[in-house]
């Protein structure tokens, strides 16, 4: 059980060094229903915490994942008390992840 643990550390960092996306971000998104567009400051941090915020006021609470290529947030809205997936691919440079939000309500 030990070395099972000191494995899953050892890979845990490698992890981190080379696929961290921790991140503070603007997110714009574009309705295509009523053409508004929204703009978000989003934080994927640390433990895998997604948090987005609309003037400074926290709005989305979620989880995100990455695979050095992609980053997918789940998250849910608490002004339209709906539910949310982000499915984002980052860029060469790992600064900009573009993508597709999906609502599961």
């Amino acid at each position: 059980m030990l070395k099972d643990t000191i494995i899953k550390k050892i890979m845990d960092t490698v992890l981190s060094i080379v696929c961290d996306a921790r991140r503070r971000c603007r997110e714009i998104s574009t309705s295509a229903s009523t053409a508004t567009t929204t703009v978000m400051t989003c934080t994927l941090g640390a433990n895998n915490l997604a948090v987005g915020t609309v003037n400074e006021i926290p709005v989305t609470y979620g989880g995100y994942s990455n695979t050095c290529d992609r980053v997918i947030v789940s998250a849910y809205c608490t002004l339209s008390k709906n539910y949310y997936l982000l499915k984002g691919k980052l860029s060469n440079n790992k600064t900009t992840i573009s993508g597709k939000f999906y609502n599961f309500n």
